[in-house]
């Protein structure tokens, strides 16, 4: 099934406070296939600042990545995700390590991915002083890809390159949040992703990519059904099946099993 993502909203809270709460948040269409994918931007002056958890209506999500610089001013981004198949809003509460002065998230649903198999930037950390912060990521055919960015300034508009832009707006005096995403992706090996604003300041990004779910081809092998999967490019299929599969054998032109 084809992958698709919807991108929901950002909210930006500026209190000084570790824990915040964006109560009955946007989440996007409720469905069976959903993935709730929250990226957060924060500009603090921290360095050793962390996410401790997101929670998505009370249930705790996992952890793609977290980025930050190691400036006076720090830039902090990061990826969460969970499969949530109800509602279209749901209370989001992020819980950081220290007090920090705002916190900005961006919500997309996802659909049609495979959820257990994604590219994040690696150790590509994603940050940089300059008018610009890039990372890079692979894509598989017919996926999907967001990333959250943030300097450490107030800037004029952002420009996404590699994905298209969703949100770009200050958070407070020193900050402002960039969100990108894209769907039906063509497969490429390290893609691109900038956040280019107009002033030289500490940057950061977070970007993380999906493959479309697989088909769920069925096969029978020994009187069992089972469900087929692509796993690094080979199709991996669910219990241990009694017979090898059926092969074709050019030089006898014919079709047969063979015993394990």
């Amino acid at each position: 099934m084809a992958a698709t993502r919807a991108y929901a909203a950002s909210t930006t809270i500026a209190t000084n406070t570790n824990t915040y709460t964006y109560n009955s948040h946007a989440i996007g269409t409720a469905a069976a296939d959903r993935y709730v994918v929250v990226g957060y931007h924060a500009v603090h002056t921290l360095t050793d600042a962390v996410v401790n958890s997101i929670t998505l209506g009370g249930n705790n999500m996992t952890e793609i990545r977290q980025d930050k610089t190691n400036q006076a001013v720090d830039a902090y981004t990061g990826l969460f995700i969970r499969a949530e198949a109800s509602g279209t809003t749901a209370n989001i509460v992020v819980s950081w390590s220290q007090t920090m002065s705002n916190c900005t998230i961006s919500v997309w649903a996802l659909y049609g991915i495979d959820g257990t198999e994604f590219h994040d930037n690696g150790d590509n950390t994603g940050a940089s002083t300059a008018t610009s912060v890039s990372t890079t990521l692979n894509i598989a055919s017919g996926g999907v890809a967001v990333a959250v960015a943030i300097g450490t300034a107030n800037n004029a508009a952002h420009t996404a390159t590699g994905l298209t832009e969703d949100y770009d707006a200050n958070t407070e005096t020193n900050g402002r949040a960039h969100a990108m995403s894209a769907q039906s992706m063509s497969v490429e090996t390290g893609r691109t992703i900038t956040s280019t604003g107009t002033a030289v300041t500490v940057r950061c990004i977070s970007a993380a990519s999906w493959q479309e779910s697989s088909s769920g081809a069925m096969l029978l092998r020994g009187g069992k059904l089972l469900q087929s999967k692509m796993v690094g490019g080979r199709l991996a299929y669910s219990g241990r099946p009694k017979f090898v599969p059926v092969r074709y054998e050019p030089l006898r032109g014919s079709l047969h099993e063979g015993l394990r």
